[in-house]
């Protein structure tokens, strides 16, 4: 058991998670450690909501994040026996180049150290925009990651987690 991690499932922007997710969390947390959140408008927004109004104001020294289409299963696992102070399960990401930077983790399934908190200026995650503000050039890992890197933060990849992207899951017909 991780007694001493807290585990936020963010389950943006549905409230939902998948049923691995779930065996995943309650096999490997005290029930006491797990939360829930679903926060809007955007995921950088409720990244941000959890750090600040959940995980900061507990003592626990470490936060583990996992996002709702993630099926966690024992090759995740490696992210709790790796060392880095921002340690980011492997998982497809629907880019082929997702992966390719060692210095950018996903967020997806992701446990970050509390310093790392402490140290950057909020906001934490911040998606990046074209500057029509149409199209998203980086995402929250990346801006997140940079600033990390920036402190002198150790940022690891360890074990692999299956997802199921939401681009998978959503098909919407072009307007």
């Amino acid at each position: 058991m991780q007694k001493h991690i807290m585990a936020v499932c963010l389950t943006w922007p549905d409230g939902k998670l998948t049923s691995q997710a779930a065996a995943w969390l309650f096999n490997r947390f005290p029930p006491q450690n797990i939360r829930f959140a679903c926060f809007g408008p955007g995921v950088d927004y409720a990244r941000n909501h959890i750090v600040k109004r959940i995980f900061l104001p507990s003592n626990f020294p470490k936060l583990l994040m996992i996002d709702n289409d993630m099926r966690p299963d024992a090759r995740a696992d490696l992210i709790f026996k790796a060392e880095g102070d921002i340690i980011g399960a492997l998982y497809d990401a629907n880019n082929p180049a997702a992966n390719a930077d060692p210095d950018v983790v996903h967020l997806g399934l992701v446990l970050i150290r509390r310093e790392v908190f402490l140290e950057i200026e909020p906001p934490w995650f911040e998606m990046n925009y074209d500057k029509e503000k149409a199209r998203i050039i980086s995402c929250e890992c990346a801006s997140f990651c940079r600033k990390a890197k920036e402190k002198g933060f150790k940022i690891t990849k360890a074990g692999y987690c299956p997802h199921t992207p939401i681009s998978r899951l959503l098909r919407l017909a072009p307007i």
